[in-house]
């Protein structure tokens, strides 16, 4: 079976998740730019912080949809596509959790926010390994 048929039952989930991942991107850079303002050199480190992995997550969501309702993704495109993604976000998300831990914040922020993305961005890799091979 190709890929195109085995997520044709998920087509409207992959069409409302990019348009709710579409929607929140640009309802963050709205905010941003509505904020700018009220940010002094200390917060707009934290602020940094906690928005551009949000901003990353979202983004990669919204490509994500994009290529899986691309009717001509193989299998194996697929795991590249998702190889590649997962390695980028797993780096940037060790560097995003590293900055996190370091905070003195809450041991649940740190875990939800530092901890649990990495995780994500593993199983991700692990999914670009089996894609081809469809297990």
């Amino acid at each position: 079976m190709d890929l195109h048929q085995a997520l044709q039952a998920w087509h409207d989930f992959y069409e409302v998740s990019a348009a709710a991942s579409g929607t929140l991107l640009g309802a963050m850079f709205v905010v941003a730019s509505i904020g700018t303002g009220c940010l002094t050199r200390e917060t707009a480190r934290l602020v940094r912080v906690w928005t551009t992995p949000t901003v990353v997550n979202v983004s990669a969501m919204l490509i994500g949809c994009a290529v899986l309702l691309t009717p001509s993704v193989t299998w194996e495109l697929l795991g590249v596509f998702l190889g590649v993604a997962s390695l980028g976000g797993l780096i940037y998300m060790v560097i995003i959790g590293r900055a996190i831990w370091a905070r003195h914040i809450d041991l649940d922020d740190r875990i939800w926010h530092g901890f649990v993305p990495p995780v994500g961005c593993l199983t991700m890799v692990a999914a670009a390994v089996l894609a081809p091979v469809r297990l």
